[in-house]
């Protein structure tokens, strides 16, 4: 997904041109010639700097977490304290993509905790009963400030998927039926990803 994002701001699609093979083996030639057709073909000729390097980790952040419900903002801040040395790792002799390994391993891990938190919600038996406003669209909002509220945003999000299944004249059982299968498809698809999805 990183690829992916730098390749937006190219607006290229060298990637047709690249042999096919296990993903190790072509990253690194990928992220060179990523970083070379930014400075070269990019309208703007930018070159890949800490400024770019950071707009590839947000751009990576929003595709893996557009509604801001999974990371907390300690790992976004962590994280963008190191795209200073982003550029530096694609431009070298042979190009690293490492922090885009840890954003994924760290997204793969928050996402089993919201999973596990969704589960126990199910558990326990969801509240219909208090009284609050939800904002589903989080697109906006930050992170989570840490996992209380990271804890409490999907509390509110199992509640509105109860209330859309009562909509649906869905009964609990059949509710938290759907959702469970849903969460175990969300954390089988994170876990299911390989290099090339990253």
């Amino acid at each position: 997904m990183i690829i992916p994002a730098m390749l937006s701001l190219v607006g290229c699609s060298a990637l047709a041109e690249l042999p096919i093979g296990p993903a190790a083996s072509n990253e690194p030639g990928v992220a060179n010639l990523v970083a070379n057709l930014m400075k070269t073909y990019h309208y703007d000729g930018r070159a890949v700097d800490d400024q770019m390097a950071t707009e590839w980790l947000d751009q990576y952040f929003e595709s893996l977490d557009f509604g801001r419900a999974i990371f907390l903002q300690s790992d976004v801040d962590r994280f963008r304290a190191m795209a200073a040395t982003m550029d530096d790792d694609i431009r070298s002799r042979e190009p690293q993509l490492e922090v885009a390994r840890q954003v994924y391993d760290l997204y793969r891990k928050r996402v089993a905790e919201r999973v596990a938190d969704a589960n126990a919600i199910l558990d326990a038996g969801v509240d219909l009963t208090d009284d609050e406003d939800y904002h589903y669209d989080r697109s906006a909002s930050e992170w989570p400030k840490d996992a209380a509220e990271a804890k409490e945003i999907w509390r509110q999000r199992v509640e509105e998927q109860f209330i859309l299944g009562n909509q649906a004249k869905r009964s609990d059982e059949e509710t938290t039926e759907m959702l469970r299968k849903r969460y175990h498809r969300m954390q089988a698809d994170v876990d299911s990803a390989d290099s090339l999805d990253i």
